[in-house]
């Protein structure tokens, strides 16, 4: 015959369990978690070379006594919290990986820096002048600017081909709405960046282009074949890395069939079957923001 409920003695050996609980435990979770906010606020030096730090990522920024708006990029030292950026790198100076200062700096509408600096036009309105030069010495200002800031790594270009309007999350920051025109400009702003010491980051693989949603708010579902996504989609970053990427970004993008129920971005099966095996890159690879809707 089965048992019903619990004893009385049963019942008082688990309210003395969890009154042990309470006295043992809940100050031991206390003084962890005490310990950890202390250990937060330690300062740079600890921080970067005891918990091997490898990145520092600002969103936006403001300058301290800024110089005048100019045209080209001056002598001025950004500095974040009163010190200069390159102050973290100095402190990161005796690890094997030097430390990523990163930023992500478009131009246009995706500008992180002061408003006190003058900022550029998006891609898409620079691409459409058809000067390769342009596109070239915007890359070299921006990355000249980022350089003396302080900066080493940008998340740009993207390499996204537009068929959207320019209001959407992409829309002008794509260099054009054919393959050709966003690889000829994207690899030459990826490498005007690179030029001026800057890491430059291709986004975002395998094309935001493929789908209309924006991956801010939702999972946008790619239903095209993988075939039209490989000869056009992915052809920008395909060109790119042949032609020496630093570094690679995968979108929170679906395809269906494909990436089984995760998006690009998490799908190990498809980030090795493409990115590693098909196009050979050996490089580094960063998600989107894990903070989007998307995931």
């Amino acid at each position: 015959m089965k048992k019903k409920g619990f004893t009385l003695v049963e019942l008082l050996s688990v309210i003395a369990i969890l009154a042990l609980l309470v006295i043992v435990a809940i100050p031991s979770i206390t003084k962890m978690l005490r310990e950890s906010k202390q250990k937060s606020f330690k300062n740079e030096v600890e921080i970067i070379k005891d918990e091997l730090v490898s990145e520092v990522l600002d969103f936006s920024l403001s300058g301290e006594n800024p110089p005048d708006v100019i045209s080209s990029v001056g002598d001025y030292q950004l500095n974040l919290d009163g010190r200069e950026l390159d102050y973290y790198a100095e402190l990161n100076k005796d690890n094997k990986i030097p430390l990523f200062i990163a930023i992500d700096q478009e131009g246009g509408r995706v500008n992180r820096m002061p408003k006190e600096f003058q900022n550029l036009p998006p891609a898409n309105k620079i691409a459409s002048q058809g000067d390769e030069q342009l596109v070239k010495k915007s890359a070299q200002l921006t990355g000249e600017l980022l350089r003396k800031s302080g900066f080493n790594l940008n998340f740009a270009p993207v390499l996204d081909i537009k068929n959207f309007s320019n209001e959407h999350a992409i829309g002008d920051r794509c260099f054009g709405d054919d393959k050709q025109s966003v690889t000829k400009y994207g690899i030459a702003t990826m490498k005007s960046l690179q030029e001026q010491g800057i890491v430059s980051v291709i986004k975002h693989f395998p094309g935001h282009g493929a789908t209309t949603k924006d991956s801010h708010y939702f999972l946008p579902i790619i239903k095209k074949k993988i075939k039209d996504i490989e000869n056009e989609d992915m052809y920008p970053f395909e060109q790119a890395i042949q032609n020496g990427a630093d570094c690679l970004l995968v979108g929170h993008l679906l395809i269906k069939n494909i990436t089984g129920f995760s998006p690009a971005s998490l799908s190990r099966k498809f980030i090795s079957r493409y990115i590693r095996k098909k196009y050979k890159y050996n490089g580094l690879i960063f998600t989107d923001d894990l903070k989007m809707k998307a995931i």
